[in-house]
């Protein structure tokens, strides 16, 4: 802490010296300590010499430091006035590390400091943390999906570990595709834990393991990593900064959902902690570039051994009706990696069908990843839907092939081909034909007993003309969702989230109620934010808010912060304060029809 007395002296040597020199800079930044180390805090000292009180300092931004401001401090001396300014920064990373850039505006002048960097050394290392990152292949194609698995090790129990800080910057390489794999989708439970990595969070799993005879815990995670460019490339390490907090910790298995990850918790807290890193190895990647010799005019981009198939919903339609269209590619090692091209470019659809644009990312289905859209015939001569055909290149054969589906027959009837009626061959010549050459509408005079009778029950009874209207009008919002659910899940998911919040409310079980709650409003919030609803935080559905013009209400956030955050930081805080008033249950479902109706506005 820095004493009245300090800062008074400090103060006065600053005046005199900024008199003596008046040509110097009225901003001045210092990093008040002596040596620096990865995650071990110090303070950034801005003072500025003014007359009046001068706007705010801004400090930048860096991918290096956490920055905290701490507070502000003003002495005077006759005229001229000292004004300090204290943040508390903790570097990320060792290495030579630029200081933020800060800017005061100063009597209407706006002064910036000078570029400064510092040397910043490595945190202590632990033989009780390890972390260990490995791909399936070193070599590849570009374009080629591998399988990245990052291990954290840990001897130390999970709950005496704070402030953990996951550096993995490979995740955000422009360079590189990066994709969740399947099987780590949807992934819950006690054994499982979420982890900060580069900026976002990431559900791992748990197992218990031994090395070198030392009972472990191994947390891992895998993503999907495709190289969109090829050459001698390099996974820079990844790396793990965390706070180990000294003394009593919670019993094993009890493992917070998420860590608490506020660097600057430990730093007034009066606690015994130590900062500890652990590093990956660098990994070398071999990555060939897609062969240009035999390379296919159409070609799909797709890489890896597949198989294509073409099927539909229903083979006998009418003219002006859709039908859909499903194209799976199956036998991928890795679904999740495949796109697929514009439609016009795999067949030819557009001489008898109209097929849409885009038909969207396409879902993963048994191993599968598949696409449904929608095709309408252009005439009653269609007989059949075009074979598809996809040039790919497979890695294992470096070869190109062609993979296709067969045509598929189909029949089109004419518009009016369904209520045709079957008319004796003496009456015929007494009837017209349509434009399609059918017979239809039969005359009066044509009319048999059973067209009197049936005209007569019209007349006698008239609610037979309000029994389809209101079976149309009950079946309507089903159809609509029934056909939404085939052709926009998304927008059905959208549609119905209030309704599937509304019955989650309804059965909230009485034993473990706030982790139900958390899991029921995430789905409500994953239907318009796209996602998984264990994935989402406080801070995501903030974002998300404020990028759709939605402002929430006070009692809306406070709501929130009690589900998400607050909840946690009671449960598993370094320093738990009594438990939040319970939620109303009543109020929550008034808060969340009235956000419903801004969604819909």
């Amino acid at each position: 802490m820095i004493t009245s007395r300090f800062l008074l002296i400090m103060t006065l040597l600053f005046s005199l010296r900024a008199e003596e020199q008046q040509e110097e800079s009225p901003l001045q930044v210092t990093a008040a300590a002596e040596s620096f180390y990865e995650g071990q805090g110090f303070e950034l000292r801005v003072t500025a010499l003014a007359k009046q009180p001068p706007e705010a300092p801004e400090v930048s931004a860096s991918a290096d430091f956490f920055i905290q401001f701490i507070g502000e401090t003003m002495a005077s001396q006759g005229e001229s006035k000292l004004f300090l300014y204290r943040y508390r920064l903790i570097p990320t990373r060792d290495g030579v590390l630029p200081l933020p850039v800060v800017q005061i505006r100063i009597e209407a002048e706006l002064h910036i400091s000078e570029p400064e960097a510092i040397r910043v050394l490595s945190a202590i290392s632990s033989d009780e943390l390890k972390l260990e990152v490995a791909v399936d292949r070193t070599e590849c194609f570009a374009g080629q999906a591998l399988v990245l698995s990052c291990t954290w090790y840990s001897a130390l129990p999970l709950g005496n570990i704070r402030a953990l800080y996951i550096s993995a910057p490979i995740l955000s390489d422009p360079a590189w595709r990066v994709l969740i794999p399947e099987s780590e989708r949807g992934l819950s439970g006690k054994n499982t834990i979420g982890l900060p990595v580069e900026g976002q969070r990431i559900i791992a799993r748990v197992r218990a393991c031994t090395l070198d005879d030392k009972p472990f815990q191994a947390i891992t995670f895998k993503r999907l990593l495709i190289p969109l460019r090829h050459g001698t490339i390099s996974i820079p390490p990844v790396r793990l900064l965390c706070s180990h907090i000294q003394g009593r910790h919670k019993q094993a298995g009890a493992y917070p959902s998420y860590f608490d990850n506020d660097f600057f918790h430990a730093v007034d807290a009066n606690q015994n902690y130590s900062r500890l890193s652990a590093r990956s190895t660098p990994i070398s990647l071999k990555v060939a570039p897609v062969p240009g010799e035999g390379r296919p005019v159409g070609f799909s981009g797709v890489l890896g051994p597949c198989a294509l198939d073409l099927s539909v919903t229903e083979q006998r339609l009418t003219l002006g009706d859709p039908v859909e269209v499903i194209l799976s590619l199956t036998n991928h090692p890795h679904p999740e990696a495949l796109q697929l091209p514009p439609l016009t470019r795999i067949a030819d659809f557009a001489t008898d069908f109209i097929v849409p644009e885009e038909i969207g990312h396409g879902r993963i289905s048994e191993g599968a990843r598949v696409w449904r859209f929608l095709a309408v015939p252009r005439r009653t001569a269609v007989t059949q839907l075009p074979a598809v055909s996809l040039s790919i290149f497979d890695p294992d054969q470096q070869q190109y092939r062609e993979i296709g589906s067969e045509p598929i027959s189909i029949v089109v009837l004419p518009d009016g081909d369904r209520h045709a009626l079957e008319i004796p061959g003496e009456t015929a010549a007494a009837r017209e034909r349509n434009e399609a050459g059918l017979w239809h509408n039969l005359r009066p005079a044509d009319a048999g007993w059973r067209a009197h009778g049936a005209r007569l029950l019209l007349f006698l009874l008239p609610v037979w003309l309000l029994l389809p209207l209101l079976a149309f009008l009950l079946s309507r919002s089903p159809a609509r969702l029934a056909l939404l659910r085939k052709t926009d899940p998304e927008a059905a998911r959208r549609a119905t989230a209030l309704k599937v919040l509304r019955l989650a409310l309804k059965r909230l079980p009485s034993s473990e109620r706030d982790c139900y709650l958390r899991q029921a409003v995430g789905t409500y919030f994953s239907a318009y934010f796209g996602g998984l609803p264990g994935a989402l935080t406080c801070a995501d559905i903030e974002r998300g808010l404020q990028a759709r013009g939605i402002i929430p209400g006070e009692s809306l956030c406070g709501m929130l912060r009690q589900i998400y955050h607050d909840a946690d930081i009671a449960r598993f805080g370094p320093e738990s304060r009594a438990a939040e008033p319970s939620l109303s249950i009543t109020k929550l479902r008034s808060e969340f029809r009235r956000l419903d109706r801004e969604w819909s506005a």
